[in-house]
């Protein structure tokens, strides 16, 4: 009997500490996310996981993608296929209305944009939150609160979508992607990158080298 009462009072020594265990380890699962940068060209895509996006203004336009991945840029220049020089240099002198390209990614993230350059960035779900609040006020928005959908997208199941803000040579696709990384806990200055070289470079600070261009 003394046996059975010294077991007990162990086991309810030790169990907050179970407990506290078991906790951390759920925690450090469900407190942190993968993101990940993929390099198209002059600009980046920032590329996340559908099941963590329930709160973007867009996603029930992608119902069976596993990642969704969200660009932002020049409303005619991101949008025509062969820009002409009066649209280059007006998307990079001239204010101009911006939009964003989301596109369904349905399989792994280096698989869908095999041949690129990716960087995978690890962010804790509060700043998760902060980033997809970022992204849903660069949507531009119809009288019921929804995101104003235009034309299908560049590839795969994609759309583009009206922009919010206006796009100019220092407020340009790879700023905007600094800016939503600073909301994400990434301390990245927009001001000093410009080019979609130094967003790549100044990331891979932060994260993992993924997979490398051709």
């Amino acid at each position: 009997m003394l046996l059975a009462h010294i077991i007990f009072g162990f086991f309810l020594l030790i169990q907050p500490l179970l407990a506290q265990e078991d906790t951390v380890g759920v925690n450090a699962v469900s407190q942190e996310t993968s993101v990940y940068l993929v390099r198209h060209a002059w600009h980046a895509g920032i590329v996340l996981p559908r099941s963590a996006c329930d709160s973007l203004l867009i996603i029930r336009d992608f119902p069976g993608a596993d990642y969704i991945e969200i660009g932002w840029g020049d409303a005619d220049f991101y949008r025509e296929a062969r820009s002409g020089v009066w649209v280059t240099f007006k998307a990079a002198l001239l204010p101009s209305m911006s939009t964003l390209h989301v596109a369904a990614v349905d399989q792994a993230v280096a698989q869908f944009f095999s041949g690129r350059d990716i960087i995978r960035l690890t962010i804790k779900t509060e700043n998760l939150t902060s980033l997809l609040d970022f992204i849903n006020k660069s949507f531009a928005t119809d009288e019921e609160g929804g995101a104003v959908r235009l034309e299908p997208g560049l590839y795969g199941a994609s759309y583009f979508y009206k922009g919010s803000e206006h796009y100019y040579a220092f407020r340009n696709c790879n700023t905007w992607v600094a800016r939503g990384l600073r909301q994400a806990g990434i301390s990245i200055s927009p001001i000093t990158t410009l080019t979609v070289n130094q967003l790549m470079r100044k990331a891979s600070a932060y994260g993992t080298v993924v997979q490398e261009s051709d």
